[in-house]
């Protein structure tokens, strides 16, 4: 029905918004490269009243696969540094039992060796304002049936890596 696809194409418009079209060619940029690159359901009330995508580079990604599909996988990145002290957030995107996105957040306390200890999420900057949206077991529910990231692999298959486990499932650089 064509009125829709106008409502379809307007809520993909308002998600997408003015700057998608960048974030997807830096995307590429990253993919050519380093063999992919990683696309993630995002929100954050301080940059858009709505949900948007954003982008992660594959070294900031541990991905899980069954039979070449993505079903999991847990981003990083470095938040803070004092001396040798390293604060990391760590972002898992799984699916629950009813088969619905959730995203678990943590916040390590660690060295460049050693990941630490987790620490709430309340004491870096950073990730303090997930430490009022995460529910107990710090999780976020999507509300929406899926994983909330998607993986794009840019040549497959990578010769290199076709008998490694996880690696069978990367993609390869230009």
């Amino acid at each position: 029905d064509a009125e829709a696809t106008k409502t379809v194409q307007a809520r993909l418009d308002t998600i997408a918004g003015p700057d998608f079209e960048q974030m997807m060619i830096g995307a590429a940029e990253v993919s050519s490269g380093l063999g992919g690159v990683f696309l993630r359901v995002s929100w954050d009330t301080t940059v858009r009243d709505h949900v948007f995508v954003s982008k992660v580079d594959p070294d900031m990604a541990w991905p899980e696969f069954k039979w070449g599909m993505l079903t999991a996988v847990t981003f990083w990145r470095t938040v803070g540094t004092e001396n040798t002290r390293i604060w990391r957030h760590l972002e898992r995107h799984e699916v629950d039992a009813a088969g619905v996105g959730v995203i678990f957040h943590g916040l390590y306390e660690g060295t460049a060796n050693d990941l630490g200890r987790l620490v709430p999420l309340a004491d870096r900057p950073e990730t303090e304002a997930l430490a009022g949206i995460v529910d107990a077991d710090a999780k976020v529910s999507t509300l929406t049936e899926g994983l909330g990231a998607v993986y794009a692999p840019n040549i497959l298959p990578s010769s290199l890596w076709r008998r490694d486990p996880l690696g069978a499932n990367l993609g390869r650089s230009d």
